[in-house]
């Protein structure tokens, strides 16, 4: 038996398990399913454990839980958000590739985040509290680039923008009860507030 042959990309994987890469690379940071780690710091999935989790869950893909259904729609509906119209964004013109890269490895950070608030039941403080340090740090990031708040603020908005859309098509893909989107609606709404608020207290200090 060739074990190299049983061994999935995280692509592979998740599409077996109709998620998205990032549910399924977060399952594996979270532990909920093995990976195996390359030489070259990339995941692979054994396929005996893929089928194993996915006989084992397989309810779990019938009905989404709140965080990995929003993932999904949250991820697909900001690139194209991006695709679409980030061309037109003055904000997003000022980047070179390494900056550019390390912009939307904050932005993942962020989102995990707001997934780990929206699933958690209790007020989530310590959550809100990482993404003011992480609205804080872009902040004084854009201040040394000499950014105007405006323009800081302009960034955010188009990503809250795009959040909140996807949040508001999961109804329709995801089945989810109007009272269980309320929430979610909600509990990002927070996440993105404490953002923007953290934002402009960053400008405002001397």
């Amino acid at each position: 038996k060739d074990l190299k042959k049983d061994l999935l990309s995280l692509n592979d994987a998740a599409h077996r398990l109709g998620v998205h890469f990032t549910t399924l690379r977060r399952w594996a940071d979270e532990g909920r399913i093995q990976a195996v780690i390359t030489p070259g710091g990339h995941r692979r999935f054994h396929l005996d454990d893929i089928e194993k989790f996915l006989d084992e869950k397989k309810n779990r893909f019938v009905k989404y839980d709140i965080a990995e259904a929003y993932e999904e729609s949250a991820m697909t509906h900001t690139r194209q958000e991006i695709e679409t119209n980030g061309q037109d964004k003055s904000w997003m013109q000022q980047f070179n590739p390494e900056e550019a890269a390390h912009q939307r490895e904050m932005g993942r950070k962020l989102f995990g985040v707001m997934l780990q608030y929206i699933s958690v039941v209790d007020d989530g403080a310590d959550f809100l509290e990482e993404a003011k340090t992480i609205g804080k740090q872009y902040a004084m990031e854009m201040k040394q680039r000499k950014m105007p708040l405006s323009q800081v603020l302009q960034a955010a908005m188009f990503f809250k923008d795009a959040l909140v859309e996807a949040a508001l098509q999961l109804p329709q893909t995801a089945q989810m009860r109007p009272d269980t989107n309320n929430r979610l609606l909600r509990r990002m709404n927070d996440v993105l507030n404490a953002v923007q608020l953290s934002i402009v207290e960053a400008y405002e200090e001397a």
